[in-house]
């Protein structure tokens, strides 16, 4: 590939090598006629250059990065394949430039990468490395909406990946309660649910507790997907006192 052939040649310094991918990345989507053009081809031969730089002393510039991803997230609506690509870009940044915050936009397609690529670890560490920037960084509660939460939450119910989920769940904590009670209960849930299809009935016992002390609304079937766990893992004691406090409506924590 060209670009791969001029930057083994060292020919250009690292500031020009920048403005050089810069251009291309900023390359037009249509020609005068009106015709589509697609770069993702030169897209991706980019993003194994910038990984390949983003080890060295010299790394490419966040602006660059930010810019790659932006255009490799308008092609990936045509071309999904794209999204995994996306993920990889996401990754090397988190890798990489650990000093940097993340303004919202990359934050926003890193949640949406996770989502469509099933990578539900991607989205704990966007949402982890977001909640400990501070707002005068450019990123708060409204880089991450309730709905990013959400589809990351349920990524990992998908996938069964109740690590993530409850770092995602963790990082939400940090983030001074924001978010009003019933979506902090829908959010709750799914880590519950995911405990619970994990097998680790201790853990979804612990969430439905926290839940009802913190006075949220946990329904039927929450307490059913408790009960199924604590069957599963052989502690029929608890699921008896569970069901009877379900019965009488008493306490059971």
């Amino acid at each position: 590939a060209f670009l791969d052939r001029l930057q083994m040649a060292n020919l250009l310094s690292r500031d020009a090598e920048d403005k050089l991918l810069l251009s291309i990345c900023r390359w037009p989507r249509r020609t005068r006629r009106g015709d589509f053009v697609d770069i993702s081809a030169f897209l991706l031969e980019i993003l194994t250059i910038l990984q390949r730089g983003s080890s060295s002393d010299k790394k490419p510039g966040i602006h660059l990065w930010t810019k790659l991803i932006e255009e490799m997230y308008t092609s990936a609506k045509a071309d999904s394949s794209l999204w995994s690509h996306i993920g990889a870009a996401m990754r090397t940044i988190l890798e990489s430039y650990t000093g940097r915050p993340l303004n919202r936009k990359l934050v926003s397609i890193g949640l949406d990468a996770s989502s469509f690529s099933n990578d539900p670890e991607l989205a704990s560490l966007l949402i982890q490395r977001s909640s400990t920037q501070n707002s005068g960084d450019g990123t708060d509660i409204d880089a991450l909406p309730y709905e990013a939460i959400k589809s990351a939450l349920e990524t990992c119910l998908k996938t069964s990946d109740a690590k993530s989920a409850e770092s995602i769940l963790e990082s939400m904590e940090k983030l001074d309660d924001k978010y009003p009670m019933q979506a902090k209960e829908k959010l709750y849930s799914l880590l519950l649910l995911c405990h619970a299809k994990d097998g680790n009935a201790v853990a979804a016992w612990h969430d439905l507790s926290t839940m009802v002390e913190r006075d949220m609304n946990p329904g039927d079937d929450l307490f059913g997907a408790v009960l199924h766990a604590l069957i599963i893992d052989g502690r029929q004691e608890e699921a008896d006192n569970l069901f009877q406090s379900m019965e009488k409506k008493e306490k059971w924590y």
